[in-house]
């Protein structure tokens, strides 16, 4: 007889979430070099636990040095006249996880799957593979676009079949530095799920593949960038320096805010990337002439944030939109871009503090009412619709608030304690003010009064705000999506189909993969990254990787 699956946890057991999840995230940002034998010894415990011969293993002092490296050798190679192969045939290898943490983390995956139920299972990813990586990635994915840019700045392609076919089992024709990153593993990609496992196996006493699961906790716990190829392995050190501010987002002041032993460094601004000219000095030197000149919103962002709304007020002349007591909407130009600022002037000390506020308040009445939301969500311990509503606050400037209002007759949300309602109003006042939110997203009225079966795919061609646009789509439903706007088709395998629409706002257009139930003719869609150029290739992606032929059923 086979045993019951877990479906609850004890009082003991949920008390130990915090504590794996610290445990972990502490593990993620370790920043002491690595020992290399121990690195050597979790790297080999790995190919062996999926059946691989050791790795030729090549170690660098940080990811930079190692892909640069790696690049210099194959253009040497490129210029000897060492031929490759087809780029079709690299795509579809690349296209796929790298098989060593693919073979590792399916096997787990299944087991774990047969022994926790359904709803604790989404519970626990939530609580522990969830809480450990919402910004931790960040941290990979910063020094990812910094190092691309910088590497495809220096002309590295990546080309050699020697290199590729002998010794990393790939194949490329001037291959995208790209398409060679993503095979890349990092602690803060992985740490989130070793989290997981680690809970599920210690405190549920789950049973599973033991060497496997050494060799995957080793991975995180001993190794640093790490990029595995079928002969040869690259590792790179951890940095010396990692700063993260209060929500563990990459942060300096005046310095970098990752740094490693051979020099390599990132400046990072509350989570924005920062040229070395504005990351080397401190917020209170930065000039703001600068906004001027920067043309990338987000940096711009950044350094509207370091130099303050009072010194951007003292600079640009501000419009006065509407008052209320000692509060006041201001409307700011600068260039092109139109900032709404509440301002906030003590009538004790003539202290002025300013907060941002998204365009569609006019009312300094209703913008006071909202921040009122904020205190009460704080205070009720709603810590996830309370960083809901104020991340559609771009920077909060008050150090206090002294603002008193009568709490809300109604906040709603869903299972993931997300601000949600649909067909009313997520929050709303005696006085009738109210505010409507998707799944943590807040909607303009004529969208969040009507339920979601009600909405027309056609406002997807009209909607230009991003985050609106993502909750419309699945409320709507892709497959709605299918069959009221004008698709093309890219490519077709059995009964699924490769779909793109073609979007004002989205540059890459809109990715779906349609399948249609040979039974019932029942349409179903989900929506895939943009670069797919073939079904085969999304249903990879929507299976971790896996080709849809290695599954006996798929999904």
């Amino acid at each position: 007889m086979s045993k019951s699956k877990i479906t609850e946890l004890t009082p003991e057991q949920e008390a130990l979430i915090p504590v794996y999840v610290e445990k972990w995230r502490k593990i993620a940002i370790y920043t002491e070099p690595i020992d290399r034998e121990k690195a050597a010894e979790a790297i080999d415990a790995a190919y062996a636990a999926i059946g691989l011969y050791k790795p030729r293993l090549m170690f660098y002092d940080s990811p930079y040095e190692g892909f640069g490296k790696l690049d210099s050798r194959l253009q040497n190679l490129s210029k000897k006249g060492v031929k490759t192969l087809l780029h079709k045939q690299y795509m579809e290898e690349m296209s796929r996880r790298s098989p060593l943490i693919r073979q590792l983390w399916i096997v787990l995956k299944g087991q774990i799957e047969k022994q926790v139920g359904r709803e604790l299972y989404r519970l626990l990813e939530r609580e522990l593979r969830y809480e450990v990586s919402k910004n931790l990635f960040q941290i990979e994915r910063q020094l990812y676009n910094q190092m691309e840019s910088q590497l495809y700045s220096r002309e590295y392609l990546y080309t050699s079949e020697q290199i590729n076919r002998s010794e990393m089992n790939i194949s490329t024709e001037r291959t995208p530095l790209e398409e060679v990153l993503k095979l890349s593993i990092t602690p803060e990609t992985l740490a989130g799920s070793i989290c997981f496992y680690d809970f599920c196996i210690s405190v549920l006493n789950c049973t599973c593949d033991r060497a496997k699961w050494e060799a995957l906790q080793l991975i995180v716990k001993d190794c640093g960038w790490f990029t595995p190829f079928k002969n040869i392995a690259i590792l790179c050190d951890r940095p010396i320096k990692l700063s993260l501010d209060d929500r563990n987002l990459l942060h300096a002041e005046g310095e970098p805010a990752i740094e490693y032993a051979d020099g390599y460094n990132l400046y990072s601004y509350r989570g924005v990337t920062l040229p070395e000219k504005y990351g080397k000095l401190y917020p209170h030197q930065w000039q703001t002439e600068w906004l001027l000149e920067e043309e990338e919103n987000e940096i711009r962002r950044a350094l509207i944030q370091g130099i303050g709304y009072a010194r951007i007020c003292e600079r640009w002349p501000a419009t006065e939109i509407d008052n209320w007591l000692e509060y006041t909407i201001l409307n700011v130009k600068i260039n092109y871009q139109k900032i709404d600022l509440l301002r906030k002037t003590s009538p004790s000390t003539g202290k002025i503090e300013f907060l941002e506020l998204p365009h569609d308040f006019k009312s300094a009445r209703e913008a006071v009412a909202s921040i009122s939301i904020l205190n009460f969500l704080c205070e009720q311990k709603q810590e996830g619709a309370f960083r809901q509503l104020l991340s559609h606050w771009r920077w909060w400037d008050f150090e206090k608030t002294d603002i008193v209002w009568e709490r809300p007759i109604k906040v709603s949300f869903d299972n993931q304690n997300r601000l949600h309602a649909e067909g009313e109003a997520a929050i709303e006042f005696a006085d009738g003010y109210s505010l409507y939110f998707y799944r943590g997203v807040m909607l303009p009225e004529k969208y969040g009064k009507l339920h979601p079966h009600q909405w027309q795919a056609q406002w997807l061609l009209q909607e230009g705000n991003v985050e609106v646009r993502r909750v419309l789509m699945p409320g709507i439903g892709y497959a709605k999506m299918c069959q009221e706007l004008r698709v093309n088709e890219i490519d077709s395998w059995q009964e699924y189909t490769l779909l793109k629409l073609h979007h004002y706002f989205e540059y890459d257009g809109i990715f779906l993969l349609k399948m249609t139930c040979p039974s019932t003719g029942q349409i179903y869609a989900l929506r895939v990254p943009p670069k797919m150029r073939s079904a085969r290739e999304a249903i990879r992606w929507v299976n971790w990787g896996i080709d849809p032929e290695e599954f006996a059923v798929q999904t």
